[in-house]
């Protein structure tokens, strides 16, 4: 090969490259600019320290599961950090709602990590982030004090806007007051005839005590004979709107040591979503499923003992298009592996060997966890503890191995509140030790087919009817589940089952077929684990901007970490005429007289709506 052919090559090598680089910038540039006014479809933030391991059972505080569930089914998911986002103002900006309660289990952290210590920067991005249009939820004492611990209030004796960034936000002076002997008596829309009865004992609460802005809402009071102050206020500033709770509790279940109904706590949240959507004046809201659809309904096994058990439900699922995840472990015996390998199934752990992560440290909860995969020789993504009993080290250890969703954390929701129907994102806390993964927790059901008809495993039943029995309780409670704790939370619901228990025979698969052709006549996506892992993680990186005019409404979308959707839904409080996008199909759909639009969210997608 002489000069002038290596010469040539090297030209033709560079102008490939930069014909590559140009084409690379202009599909980057080209994406079609977002107006300044369009408006952002929502997503909350809620800072918190998460699950508390140190506690007998570890799970979700309540309060958070309520704002993961009332705001997911008024079309705003809810994304869990601990409070280092708040020095990440690009992070920070991605969201549109912030939620800062200072109550016990929510945040609970020394001060490196307590909302009450912050530094002036981080009260400085909170106005902003109010101020360019967020909401902001606040409890009581946020930022009260200096990271350093000096009291704010102990200067000039209250909090105003000279040494408190938040009280121009919140349009109040702030003072400390002792409210024995005060009643809360709501005013207007979500607190109206609300009445709570006055404390019995000395209560020290920051509360307003002056009003600085003149578009102050005051939605409950602090009421002793004549003596009043703002209990709960709504206050416009700038862009945005903050809540100011001066007692987080009042966000917190009374069952769970709070000082509230949970039908309240719901009608507060619901309150906040509507005042976003009306504030600008949004028509469209995301919906919280594909396709239009109000649930989600997937099936799990845990592992089983015999090979025709597994055969079986396989063969009943196949046929009704299910495909369900079974968690696997090591000691499974090699032809039920190899049948399971063979068939194609969703796989996910259980670990090897160890039926209790409690007892182990780090390190030999990583080995079990790596040891299941190298028998399974399968990469797994999901994960279930034993017995459905999660440890701090086995999180600690599915994290630095980049699982991406666990199935522990069982959710209850009718005789009380435990674990979301609405998949998050897990944030851990130990002792003093606190961390935001990027694990999605996908809750099962809190009772499985064991708790019902467990017993025969050990053969103790007696009599067929006393198994029948036990079989049509189990099927009355996936029905209540459904009906009770799933449907209107617009959530999942993942049964947890046995192939030995479930897929005895015809008789104890009932319960499972029965709660089958419940949701399969209902608008429900039938989906399995790794789907609707997908779906939730390609979330967090989706966002919609809306402008809305008297003859059309756009919506533009832009993605993340190439992030994508097929048959994304928005749900609009008109009725279309048309729809057109730019990438792909949409489609208008008619469900139950409510109108959806059906597309592809990509980045650079936009999709023109006719009215």
């Amino acid at each position: 090969m002489n000069k002038k052919h290596i010469i040539l090559i090297i030209l033709l090598i560079i102008t490939g490259i930069f014909f590559n680089a140009c084409n690379h910038d202009k599909s980057h540039h080209n994406l079609i600019s977002i107006p300044k006014n369009a408006k952002a479809l929502p997503k909350a933030l809620f800072i918190t320290t998460g699950i508390n391991f140190n506690e007998e059972d570890p799970a979700l505080p309540s309060a958070i599961v309520l704002a993961i569930q009332e705001l997911g089914k008024n079309g705003i998911p809810v994304k869990l950090e601990d409070r280092d986002i708040l020095f990440k103002k690009e992070e920070l900006s991605k969201y549109q709602i912030l939620i800062l309660l200072t109550a016990k289990n929510i945040h609970d952290a020394d001060r490196e990590f307590s909302l009450s210590y912050m530094t002036d920067a981080e009260l400085n991005a909170i106005k902003q982030f109010v101020r360019e249009g967020g909401f902001l939820i606040s409890g009581n004492n946020v930022g009260r004090n200096t990271y350093e611990g000096d009291d704010r209030i102990l200067e000039k004796g209250e909090l105003n806007p000279e040494n408190y960034a938040l009280s121009e936000v919140y349009g109040l002076i702030l003072k400390e007051m002792n409210i024995k002997g005060y009643e809360v008596i709501g005013l207007k829309k979500t607190f109206k005839e609300e009445k709570k009865a006055g404390y019995d004992d000395d209560i020290w609460i920051t509360t307003g005590v002056k009003a600085i802005s003149n578009q102050l809402d005051t939605l409950a009071i602090w009421q002793n004979g004549k003596n009043i102050y703002p209990a709960i206020t709504r206050n416009n500033y700038g862009k945005g709107i903050s809540y100011l709770i001066a007692l987080s509790d009042w966000l917190v279940p009374a069952n769970d040591g709070g000082d509230a109904g949970i039908a309240q706590i719901e009608k507060f949240y619901e309150q906040v979503a509507q005042d976003y959507y009306d504030k600008n004046d949004l028509p469209v809201r995301q919906n919280i499923w594909p396709n239009g659809c109000d649930a989600a309904f997937a099936v799990s096994f845990n592992a089983g003992d015999t090979l025709p058990s597994y055969k079986f439900v396989l063969d009943k699922l196949k046929h009704q298009h299910i495909n369900p995840t079974f968690f696997v472990n090591g000691t499974i015996k090699d032809r039920i592996r190899k049948y399971l390998k063979k068939q194609k199934v969703g796989l996910a752990s259980s670990g090897y060997l160890y039926a209790d992560y409690a007892v182990l440290d780090f390190s030999d909860a990583t080995q079990d966890i790596l040891l299941n995969e190298m028998v399974w020789q399968e990469k797994f993504k999901g994960f279930r503890f034993p017995y459905t009993t999660p440890s701090y080290n086995g999180m600690q250890a599915l994290s630095n191995n980049d699982y991406t969703y666990e199935s522990s954390i069982s959710a209850n929701n009718i005789d009380f509140i435990h674990g979301s129907v609405v998949p998050y994102n897990l944030v851990l806390s130990n002792d003093d030790f606190y961390q935001t993964t990027n694990i999605l927790e996908i809750a099962p059901t809190y009772h499985d087919d064991y708790f019902f008809i467990g017993k025969l495993k050990t053969k103790e039943y007696k009599t067929p009817q006393q198994l029948q029995n036990d079989i049509l309780r189990y099927g009355q409670y996936l029905q209540d589940y459904w009906n009770y704790a799933v449907k209107p939370n617009k959530g999942l619901m993942l049964v947890l089952a046995h192939p030995d228990l479930t897929g005895h025979n015809e008789q104890t698969f009932a319960a499972l077929q029965s709660i089958i052709d419940t949701v399969k006549n209902q608008n429900v996506w039938i989906t399995d684990l790794p789907k609707v892992m997908n779906y939730y993680k390609n979330n967090y990186h989706v966002s919609l901007f809306v402008k809305s005019g008297k003859k059309q409404t756009k919506l533009y979308i832009r993605t993340e970490n190439d992030a994508s959707i097929k048959n994304y839904s928005v749900q609009l409080t008109f009725k279309p005429e048309s729809v057109t996008s730019t990438i792909g199909n949409a489609e208008i759909r008619e469900i139950s007289n409510n109108y959806f639009i059906v597309f592809d969210a990509v980045n650079g997608q936009l999709v023109t709506i006719g009215k």
